[in-house]
């Protein structure tokens, strides 16, 4: 279950790297307006906070994807079949990340539009003309927070399918030459680094297991 939970952070990683991109356009369009003032200035690094945000997490989603499904995902077999239940979990997981994306775009767009306003304006006028951006923002953080931490009790509850029989253990293990620790050799198939172990860090020879 655990190969398959990697791949999935390993995607979700790369979707969450492409939203980074989406979310740094609208600071650049603010930029190359002709009217860019001081206080417009200021706000593009406050705009700029989501996408650094997006993008921190996709790396760690991609670069810390073993620590992280042994942390999320249950389970030593390798990928033997799909597990229906792993998925609907991988899902939710995904529509956290796009919830608290979103909504932290949402929040910060309406602060930044509320410190835009001319001085003129009433501050309570200019925050009244905000308040549904500020508890849209504030529902979807809410929102994919709860998903996030509550993922793996509400995929149990959701999938109700009969339960399939364990996946069968490998009959060779295969064990780490420095400090012994045993691994699954399928984990680290297909990678885009060079396989080491997860408990010393010594390099792993996978085509010899």
């Amino acid at each position: 279950m655990r190969g398959l939970g990697t791949i999935a952070l390993v995607l979700a990683g790369i979707w969450v790297l492409t939203q980074a991109l989406v979310l740094v356009l609208v600071p650049l369009e603010l930029l190359v307006l002709d009217d860019v003032g001081s206080r417009r200035l200021v706000t593009v690094p406050v705009m700029l906070l989501p996408a650094l945000f997006a993008a921190g997490l996709g790396l760690v989603l991609i670069l810390f994807r073993r620590p992280l499904a042994r942390r999320l995902f249950e389970g030593h077999a390798p990928m033997a079949r799909l597990d229906g239940r792993l998925l609907l979990r991988v899902g939710i997981l995904v529509l956290a990340l796009s919830a608290l994306l979103g909504g932290i775009d949402v929040l910060l767009s309406a602060l930044v539009r509320w410190g835009l306003f001319p001085a003129e304006v009433p501050a309570g006028q200019a925050l009244r003309s905000v308040t549904p951006q500020l508890v849209e923002g504030a529902s979807s953080i809410v929102l994919g927070a709860l998903l996030l931490v509550f993922s793996d009790r509400l995929s149990r509850g959701l999938w109700r399918g009969r339960r399939s029989p364990p996946a069968p253990v490998p009959s060779e293990v295969a064990h780490c030459p420095a400090c012994g620790a045993t691994y699954d050799p399928a984990d680290y198939e297909g990678g885009f680094f060079a396989p080491t172990c997860e408990t010393c860090g010594a390099p792993l020879d996978i085509a010899g297991t």
